[in-house]
């Protein structure tokens, strides 16, 4: 059996590294958008953008980098509308260094690790950019603990693309019946692995989701009881 993570959401703290970078980010630029926003606010609105574009560039139509221009740019279409292309990649440069200084893992992503570390290969299975994401992984100080890592960018599928789980299970030499899939998204991650024909967990650490006919934990610690 391999055990394969999604990183964004599942190990990385997503969420707490976007309201870091928002906070300074308005710091800048709050007052040059339509209304200063709060970082609850902008980090609502950085997410929907991103999934606006994310289509193109998991496809291979735009790369990582033009992608976040372009999400720059819609945030300040209504105000400068023709923002120059070197303001953009500054106002991009400042929010990615932001983000980068907030990458944290959750607090149960090493207990977990630890308690699997003997027991399966582990392997990550991630949408976006490859640099980026062994970056983050870097950073956090998890890369060495992962035997596969298959990035979408890097592979030329992406989740839920079936094409991107048998890639990684071909590389760590399983079938994907002894594959396990873990990640927060019930749709890219839980529902997607499964259809691949791996064991699929989504990671559901909100309360109040409806219920799920997939296999579903609250916290990572609660991954090595299911598996046993």
């Amino acid at each position: 059996m391999v055990v394969f993570f999604d990183i964004d959401g599942t190990l990385l703290d997503q969420r707490k590294a976007e309201s870091y970078a928002a906070a300074r980010f308005l710091e800048s630029y709050g007052d040059r958008l339509p209304r200063c926003p709060t970082p609850a606010e902008f980090c609502a609105e950085w997410r929907r953008l991103r999934e606006k574009h994310n289509a193109d560039f998991l496809r291979g139509a735009i790369s990582s980098e033009e992608k976040r221009r372009r999400r720059m740019r819609d945030l300040f279409s209504e105000t400068e509308p023709r923002l120059p292309d070197k303001e953009v990649d500054e106002r991009v440069a400042l929010y990615s260094e932001q983000y980068r200084l907030g990458w944290t893992l959750f607090d149960d992503v090493r207990p977990c690790l630890d308690t699997l570390a003997d027991a399966s290969p582990l392997g990550i299975i991630s949408n976006g950019s490859y640099e980026r994401q062994m970056r983050k992984l870097r950073h956090t100080g998890i890369l060495e603990r992962f035997d596969v890592i298959v990035i979408s960018e890097d592979v030329g599928a992406a989740k839920p693309d079936r094409a991107i789980f048998h890639d990684a299970c071909a590389r760590a030499r399983c079938a994907p019946r002894e594959g396990v899939h873990v990640g927060d998204r019930l749709d890219l991650d839980a529902q997607a692995g499964c259809e691949a024909g791996l064991r699929g967990i989504w990671l559901d650490r909100a309360v109040d989701d409806p219920p799920s006919r997939v296999e579903r934990i609250r916290a990572l610690t609660e991954l090595r009881r299911l598996l046993a």
